[in-house]
């Protein structure tokens, strides 16, 4: 029996195995470093923006991503670990593209390490877990040569902002100088130093804070009759009451071509806040300033406000009920300039009691729209606007077109002192020739608003891990945080800020909430005015009682009394069949959406092969 021709068969097909097997590991070491995705996300929520790798292809230092996470405790949630992973995959994708220029190292600070006391150094936070409080940590360090940018606490509901507070410890940690930012305003926006500091001294705001992270922060005194060279960027914030050489100082500043960002406010309700007063006469509060905007070829009224009642904001009133405010300006859409890099991801910003800029700007200057009402704007007096409860004043007075809540402007500044400098105390040796023509070209940013700077209507603290750390309401403090960083310079940071929201709730299921919360709010009111009624019938009645009898229910009051509670009862009921029908709508419209997507695929599949049978078929 020949059994050669099977024992080459076999050796050829083990061969071809060998061969095969071959391939596949060469093709694992060819191709396992490499980061396959696809993102279908509406806003490309896992895909690395031009931003950063603009930044990446820019690097020309090496930098080391040190990633820190408790990765051996067993009482880490499986939530936290998922998030973890996700960060890791995105380090590692930064380091494909960084050319070689950046290296991630995973560590694990487990108790009474080495891992840990460097965990510790580098400044993380770490967050008792478990019954025995074993400090968890889960943060990130940048570490570039002798500089180092530090993420202390990595939480998962901050996920949207992951890229870019990755992007920014990396641009951090490899800059060679620090921009340095002037802060000019009376407000308490930033604690003074260590040696100056009073009793009851605020913290800072979290403008400030933000602002920290990426650059060298200066309060200037609010007197000053300089502003000094070593600022790369000044921002004025409500310039109440400026004095003339201060303005001078502003004015020489941008002749030189120094760049600046001035928030103006017509109502200014964060100092109503801060001082607890009543709302004042606002004429004289930023007027002052209006002697530089004349200058350039605007001016702001400081006696109105805007009302647009295509951007109104939900509040509650004093009597409980909720109003459309058309003077809390809640700003969205095509209220942005999508052409402009700092404001095209700009998706929504609040800013209550804001003014509007007017005018052409002189030769020499070009201007640039960056935020604008509607065309269903009007103006209202700032003082009917602060005591106004229901959010629509009497007095609108309709504006024809859209206005200029916050523009840019760009070229050689000629000073507002066309007579040179004012009369100063000061000798005049002792102070800089006068400049009346721009030198080097200047660029600044108006912002018609103050109050979107403040803490209350721009973030919402949260507490994650024993740590407060702040949730986003709007993209308030990304609109100047971006501003800041164009007119230093530092743009690749720029589009990082609002990549969408990884919560994507349906609009559907959105509206049957509000239509319910409608009914309800609807409902709560009648109820809370029939108590109301009947409060003041009981009283009336009690009037005419003896005085010996004051505190005595007469028979009519307790039935009306009790009328007033059966009424409460059938109240109330309505309410639960509001809330009922609401969780039955939202049930119904979630359950046809499931069978809509389990059943698509199948049916497409079957469709497609019945299509295809009848093509074979009619082709046969």
């Amino acid at each position: 029996m020949n059994t050669k021709p099977t024992r080459i068969n076999r050796l050829q097909g083990v061969t071809g195995l060998l061969v095969l097997a071959a391939i596949v590991i060469v093709l694992n070491l060819l191709f396992g470093r490499v980061l396959w995705r696809v993102d279908l996300t509406e806003d490309r929520l896992y895909t690395i923006s031009p931003g950063t790798q603009q930044l990446l292809s820019t690097l020309d230092r090496d930098v080391t991503l040190k990633f820190f996470f408790s990765r051996s405790m067993e009482e880490t949630p499986i939530p936290i670990r998922q998030y973890a992973q996700r960060v890791e995959e995105l380090l590692r994708e930064y380091a494909l593209r960084s050319n070689g220029r950046i290296v991630v190292e995973t560590l694990d600070p487990r108790p009474d390490t080495e891992v840990e006391d460097w965990a510790q150094r580098y400044g993380l936070m770490a967050n008792p877990v478990g019954p025995g409080g074993t400090p968890f940590y889960l943060g990130l360090v940048a570490v570039s040569g002798a500089r180092e940018a530090v993420i202390p606490v990595m939480a998962p509901g901050q996920e949207p902002q992951l890229e870019y507070h990755v992007t920014r410890i990396i641009h951090e940690a490899t800059r060679r100088d620090t921009p340095t930012i002037g802060l000019l305003t009376p407000l308490p926006v930033m604690s003074p130093p260590m040696g100056m500091r009073g009793m009851g001294q605020t913290p800072n705001w979290l403008f400030v804070t933000e602002l920290q992270r990426l650059y060298t922060v200066r309060l200037l005194p609010y007197g000053a009759d300089e502003i000094p060279d070593e600022i790369d960027l000044l921002m004025v914030i409500q310039p109440r009451d400026m004095p003339p050489n201060v303005l001078y100082a502003i004015d020489q500043f941008l002749v030189r071509g120094g760049r600046m960002m001035a928030f103006l406010d017509p109502w200014h309700i964060t100092n109503e806040i801060l001082s607890g007063s009543q709302p004042h006469e606002h004429g004289g509060t930023v007027e002052s300033f209006n002697r530089l905007l004349n200058g350039w070829g605007l001016s702001m009224n400081v006696q109105t406000v805007l009302s647009d009642s295509q951007h109104t904001t939900l509040l509650t009133s004093q009597r409980g009920q909720p109003v459309h405010n058309a003077t809390w300006l809640s700003l969205r859409g095509d209220a942005f300039n999508r052409d402009e890099v700092t404001t095209a991801l700009i998706d929504e910003m609040m800013l209550p009691g804001t003014g509007y800029f007017s005018g052409e700007p002189v030769d020499g200057l070009t201007l640039t729209t960056l935020i604008r009402s509607s065309n269903q704007s009007g103006r209202v007096p700032a003082l009917a606007a602060s005591r106004s409860d229901d959010g629509a004043p009497q007095a609108v007075t309709p504006i024809d077109g859209r206005r200029a809540i916050a523009v840019r402007l760009q070229g050689l500044f000629p000073s507002a002192f066309a007579e040179g400098r004012p009369d100063f105390a000061a000798e005049p040796g002792e102070l800089p020739p006068h400049h009346a023509q721009g030198e080097e070209e200047s660029v600044i940013v108006l912002v018609a608003d103050a109050d979107l700077l403040f803490d209350r209507f721009a973030v919402r603290a949260m507490n994650i891990f024993g740590q407060t750390v702040f949730e986003p309401l709007n993209d308030n403090l990304n609109f100047v945080i971006n501003m800041a960083e164009q007119l230093t310079g530092g743009e690749n940071l720029i589009g990082l800020r609002t990549r969408g929201t990884f919560a994507r709730p349906f609009d559907r299921v959105r509206d049957l909430e509000r239509a319910a919360q409608e009914r309800w709010r609807q409902e709560e009111t009648r109820l809370q005015e029939r108590m109301a009624e009947v409060q003041q019938l009981i009283t009336e009645m009690q009037g005419t009682l003896d005085p010996t009898q004051q505190f005595i229910l007469s028979a009519e009051q307790r039935a009306e009394l009790d009328r007033f509670q059966e009424e409460l009862f059938e109240t109330r009921q309505q309410l639960q069949d509001v809330r009922r029908n609401l969780r039955s709508d939202i049930e119904q419209l979630g359950l046809r959406i499931k069978t809509i997507h389990i059943a698509l695929v199948p049916l497409a599949v079957g469709l497609f092969g019945v299509a295809r049978g009848l093509w074979r078929r009619r082709t046969r």
